[in-house]
């Protein structure tokens, strides 16, 4: 197999919103008004439920991995419920900003054919 940077980007950005969106998910629950115990199990539920989620859904070497056009629906329900825990704790910039980082690899991930199932 022939190493190809830009393949080798696309995937690397992929895999880094995919880390983003599960710490911007535990991060909401951490940032809850509310006692210090309640507010460690948000996260840490926030956090299993999103990872197991993805594990299931959408992990390349899932034997459950939905294909598009179902795959790319549990991505933009998964990115967009890390941008709504960003824009709940009034982090607008850095929604907009992952959602354009998101959007981008995503049509990347398309224009370079990485959507195999």
């Amino acid at each position: 197999m022939n190493f190809k940077p830009t393949i080798f980007a696309v995937q690397a950005v992929s895999f880094g919103c995919e880390l983003a969106a599960l710490f911007f998910l535990a991060r909401w629950g951490w940032r809850l008004d509310t006692a210090l115990w309640l507010r460690g199990l948000a996260a840490a539920t926030a956090l299993l439920l999103a990872a197991t989620a993805w594990g299931i859904w959408a992990a390349p070497r899932s034997a459950t991995r939905l294909s598009d056009p179902a795959r790319l629906g549990f991505e933009l329900l998964f990115y967009g419920a890390a941008m709504l825990a960003l824009l709940g704790q009034g982090h607008t910039r850095t929604a907009a900003v992952f959602g354009a980082v998101v959007a981008a690899q995503l049509v990347a991930s398309f224009a370079l054919r990485l959507r195999g199932s």
